[in-house]
């Protein structure tokens, strides 16, 4: 009798399986956002407007794939702290974040301070630092690593206090976060402009952490969840198309449609569709921090001289995501050159000793 190969049911752990493909889409979103925002929506002279509308409005969502980074960035971090000592934890994150941000950004910052804006060396370094963007917040800088490395930093203080009091410090920071919010955006308009870009994204990486140990633990999902998942999914993009993206609603309704999204597209290739696809997606996830940087730079440079008319839109949307993705996968592999030179030349000093 055949021997048929038995589906393993669907868990929490199988959405973890899926993360690297899910960073892939992220990245992905994060760069069509952008090109919805600067380049338009292609051929919107042929479109008929409601098409045109409705893609528009669909690439914009787009911004939530920082949601979706924060939140599955947390439980990694969660799962790191779980298995390693302290000095490991942050050795992975230099690893993983700061030497592809100095590769990257170092040219960038270079070029814009010294050559286009001519801002000068104290610019230069209070950039590379991560410190400029506190100082002179921007939206369309990457405000990005400057956050998550004060969130990599004070982790283990966050994930020691969700351990120790049973998930309840985190609980009452997500809350006292929430209410932060609304609180700005009545009181301190200015400064929530500013830094909303930031601090609404908080509690969507708290939220990672307060659910962390749940996901990681391999707790089954039935099909109700999903149901319930899907229509809170499509409800809540529902409204993101009538809101505007930048309000407090627009906002923290990221946050829940990031994490429909994560569970939505785990449950779709658990069942082994878009198997293909999701090649493409694990691909870019990999490099996913590489391409993030990538695009940005390239953006800013197309920002800075004001090239989006010197092609057809079209090929904005063509070119872009291939030479961001393209480029991220150059110089991770560059770093990667880099870090086994380094290790085969420590290898060789001891075996020397």
């Amino acid at each position: 009798m055949e021997n048929k190969k038995i589906r393993q049911p669907f868990t929490t752990q199988s959405v973890m399986s899926y993360r690297t493909e899910i960073y892939g889409v992220a990245a992905l979103m994060i760069i069509f956002y952008h090109l919805a925002i600067w380049a338009s929506v292609p051929g919107n002279n042929i479109l008929p407007p409601s098409i045109h509308q409705a893609i528009s409005l669909t690439l914009n969502q787009g911004l939530v794939g920082v949601d979706i980074f924060l939140f599955l960035s947390a439980i990694g971090l969660y799962s790191s702290m779980s298995h390693n000592d302290i000095g490991t934890f942050y050795k992975n994150r230099i690893v993983r974040v700061i030497i592809p941000w100095l590769v990257i950004t170092i040219p960038a910052f270079i070029f814009f301070d010294f050559f286009y804006a001519k801002t000068g060396v104290v610019s230069f370094i209070l950039d590379t630092l991560t410190i400029n963007y506190w100082i002179t917040p921007d939206a369309s800088a990457p405000w990005y690593v400057p956050a998550i490395l004060i969130l990599y930093a004070i982790f283990p203080l966050l994930y020691k206090a969700d351990k120790s009091t049973k998930h309840i410090v985190t609980t009452v920071l997500i809350v006292l976060l929430v209410a932060l919010n609304i609180l700005l955006t009545v009181y301190s308009s200015t400064f929530y402009d500013n830094y909303n870009i930031v601090i609404s994204r908080l509690p969507v990486f708290l939220l990672g952490i307060l659910v962390a140990q749940y996901m990681l633990d391999g707790h089954r999902i039935k099909w109700p969840f999903m149901l319930i998942v899907f229509i809170v999914t499509v409800l809540i993009l529902a409204l993101r198309f009538k809101v505007a993206l930048y309000t407090h609603a627009g906002r923290m309704t990221g946050s829940i449609l990031a994490i429909g999204i994560i569970f939505l597209y785990a449950f779709i290739r658990h069942y082994n569709v878009l198997r293909y696809l999701g090649k493409l997606f694990g691909f870019i996830g990999k490099i996913s921090l590489e391409v993030y940087l990538v695009q940005w730079f390239i953006f800013a440079l197309i920002n800075s001289y004001d090239l989006w008319g010197t092609l057809h839109r079209y090929w904005w949307y063509l070119i872009i995501p291939i030479a961001s993705v393209v480029v991220a996968k150059l110089i991770s592999l560059l770093i990667s050159a880099v870090k086994s030179a380094i290790t085969n030349s420590k290898n060789k000093k001891q075996l020397a000793v």
